[in-house]
């Protein structure tokens, strides 16, 4: 919503594989840490009107318990980024 150019978008920001070449990714300066990085990834090269590769995956039924990532701590981080990378775009 924030970020789309040109008609270009990713269906689903948090999951999922993407495809960048490296040379990009460099040029991101990327700063996130876990979790964050792909989103973070994504909203940069967005902005920047890059191509990205999106490569949508299934997520099945989790067969190895709980989730390891925090709900609301993980949420968070994902909340900062979007304030982070929108407050470089429209303040």
């Amino acid at each position: 919503m924030f970020f789309r150019k040109n008609n270009k978008y990713i269906t689903d920001s948090i999951n999922g594989y993407r495809a960048i070449r490296s040379k990009v990714f460099k040029q991101l300066n990327c700063d996130e840490a876990g979790y964050a990085i792909e989103y973070q990834m994504t909203i940069r090269a967005l902005k920047e009107d890059m191509k990205i590769k999106e490569f949508p995956t299934i997520e099945n039924k989790r067969i190895a318990g709980i989730s390891q990532a925090p709900s609301i701590s993980t949420g968070l981080t994902f909340i900062r980024c979007l304030f982070k990378e929108t407050k470089k775009k429209f303040f």
